[in-house]
């Protein structure tokens, strides 16, 4: 030891003290260590040390790739969040000196608080992947993994239909919306396949290119699903329904078992409509109504005193104005003191003074009212109407029935009842002020009640008598689904007591439109027959409806007792039980009942459908189910496609309209498809297939997410 040292620190060279020292730092770890690696200094293999330096490369490595795996599950989450909500990624500054990042950063800032892991990536990762790219990157990967979803489905089903609808978006752009019927799993879905600009070409040529282009991306082609597509709806565009060129026709020379079905919605809506076009004295009410709707609406000034804003009528939608007629009709008289106060309003300019001079006279003519109260009397029964013939559950028989009741109703309605009605809402009718206030004080007779009834009972009956005879019109081609009394549940009663004759004549309508499908005549007559008259199936049938009735029963309980209490009054429960929506969905397995059916406690194909999943009879009734799931998979509405135009509004919005198409396309599809979404989401394997996709898009980060 060094002499210095010893006598710096105050030890004798010489003494015990020394030796004490030197024995320590003998025994020290650190001197045990350099010593055992002095003398095994050339004695190990540098492959061996090569190996150990790489083998804890690889660890490290590994340790931090599952590290940005677990991290980038949160950005998956976030992303799946925004789209299925429908809301913008992106912000205008997303700086970090940015008080409003954009959703996505700031939604993982969010996250970041409730994980200091996370937030230390956040804060300390070189690449964090929050910038635009990564942002699109991720939208697209989920979009690819619903889309490899509805794939799978379109080709594991046994049949499928089309719908197509086109609309421009806020951007003054052609969307055509292609969406795809069928079952999956014993349950009718219909999904959307894709959102294409079809700007360029509108022609019926155009599109059906852009019909077949997208078909075609989902393996649905001429060669591999010529007997798979069995069904097409559209609106009654020309371009979409023309008998010889139309995009109908043409789709058909492709696949000749596609039949095409004009939307029922569209049809019920075209049979209002033109009946009352018909008729001078409804267009001019019409006309009254709209322009009531806009007086109101067009200032805020002018609803507050109101009271309520009157709901404003579709423009494409014609059975809309149901809402604004029956308010006008609640309001009625709160509207005409709000007008006659408008109009006496010295601080009102003289244009607005006229007009609600005019329409305070317009509405206390004998013909507004009494055609109001026929409208609010045809809404009550034809919005339900429209209101199940826009759902995906609709059938043909079901249809027909609905039919048949609504001209039965227009044939039986009592004209002298809402004369009564009317003259109860406005009892100075047929008396026509001349109006010095509301209710005016100088009136004059304009006509005896006699003449005013005769007039507009007359008026009355061209407008149902129209309106029956554009239904008949309109859906005279119904005739064409009756096969599908076959096996539909509320005909087996009436069926099983048909002779064979009759049961055969109806296999053979089938076969008329639908040979391959009755590849053996005599082995589906056994199965109807079982279908018929088997006690069980009737059995699970009565329970499925039970179970939908009580749901549908316990739902409007709960709608009236919220407007009660809305309303501010409040009554016992109708079942006296504290129901919750979970409850509901335990007793269907989740699915989601719609309240208002027009036929309660009456089976349909769908429910046929679940109970011979839910029984196992599929390979037991082998032809009686291809034939059910035909039947159901039949489109009868094209409305899917408007409701991914009402989605695409949200998306599509002023500030989001300078969107390149593709992110539009995504963006859309998955709001639109945020169900399946969302299902997808809860699989295990989701969020790493969706990394997968994600690291896949970029070298570098590809090395940096995969162990090694």
């Amino acid at each position: 030891m060094n002499n210095s040292f010893v006598q710096e620190k105050g030890y004798s060279s010489s003494g015990s003290n020394f030796w004490f020292l030197a024995n320590r730092h003998q025994c020290s770890r650190k001197h045990i260590d350099n010593h055992t690696a002095y003398q095994l200094l050339g004695n190990v293999d540098i492959a061996y040390a090569l190996d150990e330096a790489r083998r804890q490369e690889v660890e490290i490595h590994n340790k931090q790739a599952s590290r940005y795996s677990r991290m980038l599950k949160h950005h998956i989450d976030a992303a799946i969040f925004l789209s299925a909500q429908g809301l913008a990624f992106r912000g205008h500054d997303e700086s970090t000196v940015s008080s409003n990042r954009g959703n996505f950063i700031e939604l993982l800032d969010l996250l970041g608080n409730y994980s200091n892991d996370f937030k230390a990536f956040l804060n300390e990762e070189r690449a964090t992947y929050t910038s635009h790219g990564p942002q699109n990157e991720l939208i697209e990967c989920l979009y690819h993994e619903v889309r490899d979803e509805i794939q799978r489905r379109v080709e594991k089903s046994r049949f499928l239909a089309v719908m197509m609808d086109d609309t421009s978006d806020l951007s003054n752009i052609e969307q055509s919306a292609v969406s795809v019927r069928l079952t999956n799993d014993g349950e009718v879905q219909e999904h959307l396949l894709g959102l294409v600009d079809c700007s360029v070409d509108q022609s019926a040529d155009g599109l059906t290119e852009v019909l077949l282009n997208t078909l075609r991306r989902f393996n649905v082609t001429p060669e591999t699903a010529a007997e798979k597509l069995i069904g097409q709806s559209y609106d009654g565009a020309p371009a979409m329904s023309g008998e010889f060129r139309g995009v109908q026709r043409q789709v058909q020379y492709q696949f000749p078992y596609a039949l095409y079905n004009h939307c029922v919605a569209h049809r019920m809506a075209l049979c209002a409509a033109q009946s009352a076009n018909k008729v001078p004295k409804v267009a001019n009410f019409f006309k009254t109504v709209d322009k009531l709707v806009r007086h109101f609406r067009s200032n805020p000034k002018r609803t507050r005193q109101l009271g309520r804003s009157l709901p404003k009528p579709g423009d494409t939608r014609w059975l809309s104005r149901d809402t604004a007629v029956s308010v006008i009709d609640n309001w009625y008289e709160t509207i005409g003191i709000t007008l006659h106060e408008i109009a006496n309003d010295a601080n009102e300019k003289m244009e607005i003074r006229t007009s609600s001079s005019d329409l305070c006279a317009r509405i206390q003519k004998v013909d507004f009212v009494f055609l109001l109260k026929l409208y609010r009397k045809l809404f009550e029964h034809c919005t339900p109407i429209m209101t199940v013939m826009q759902k995906a559950t609709l059938d043909a028989v079901q249809l027909q029935s609905m039919i048949t009741d609504f001209k039965s109703f227009l044939s039986s309605i009592n004209l002298c009842q809402i004369w009564e009605d009317a003259m109860d809402l406005d009892p100075y009718l047929p008396i026509i002020p001349t109006r010095s206030g509301w209710r005016g004080i100088e009136e004059s007779r304009d006509g005896s009640v006699k003449s005013w009834k005769s007039s507009l009972f007359k008026v009355a009956a061209i407008v149902t008598k129209e309106l029956s005879e554009q239904v008949d019109w309109r859906f005279a081609n119904i005739g064409k689904f009756r096969w599908m009394e076959l096996v539909h549940p509320m005909k087996f009663e009436e069926r099983k007591n048909l002779s064979l004759q009759d049961q055969r004549s109806s296999i053979d309508a089938l076969k008329l439109y639908y040979p391959f499908v009755v590849t053996d005549s005599i082995a589906l007559e056994h199965n109807l027959s079982v279908l018929y008259n088997n006690r069980e199936i009737k059995i699970l049938l009565d329970r499925r409806i039970k179970e939908l009735d009580a749901i549908v029963a316990r739902k409007k309980a709960r709608q009236q007792e919220a407007a009660e209490i809305a309303a501010g009054t409040t009554t016992e429960r109708v079942d006296g039980s504290a129901d919750s929506e979970e409850t509901d969905t335990c007793v269907v397995q989740s699915e989601e009942v719609e309240v208002g059916l027009i036929k309660e406690g009456k089976p349909s194909l769908q429910d046929l459908l679940y109970v011979i999943k839910k029984a196992e009879l599929k390979d037991a009734l082998p032809e009686a189910m291809k034939v059910i799931e035909l039947a159901v998979t039949t489109p009868l509405t094209s409305v899917h496609c408007e409701r991914v135009f009402s989605r695409m509004k949200r998306i599509v919005s002023n500030t989001r309209v300078s969107m390149r198409q593709e992110r539009k396309e995504m963006l859309i599809f998955l709001q639109v498809e945020h169900k399946l979404l969302r299902s997808l989401a809860k699989r295990d394997a989701f969020k790493d297939s969706v990394i997968n996709r994600f690291k896949s898009y970029n070298r570098r980060r590809f090395d940096r997410f995969s162990s090694k």
